[in-house]
């Protein structure tokens, strides 16, 4: 798509695409064994209990060892597309 060794700097071709200057130089960072195993985590929690909020995933995986913030738990638990599934109240009319 982008062509580094065109006469056409990098800023145009962005334009024409429809992307930002900032995609064209962005390289993603890896992620660390640290972050996968955590993640991987999150998916057998949520798989087991998939009623599982925030607080709960926190402290479930602070007993499994891992050291994580509900902040933390949630980014993860959200990335993966996952959400908390409780039965809905009945709305009164």
């Amino acid at each position: 798509m982008i062509n580094r060794t065109s006469n056409i700097s990098l800023s145009r071709q962005a334009e024409l695409l429809g992307f930002s200057r900032g995609m064209v130089y962005y390289e993603p960072k890896p992620i660390s064994k640290a972050s996968l195993a955590l993640m991987h985590a999150i998916d057998r929690l949520h798989m087991a209990h998939p009623f599982m909020g925030a607080r709960m995933l926190r402290n479930q995986l602070q007993r499994d060892g891992f050291v994580v913030g509900r902040q933390h738990s949630t980014h993860a638990h959200a990335a993966h597309g996952h959400s908390c599934h409780l039965p809905q109240t009945k709305k009164y009319q």
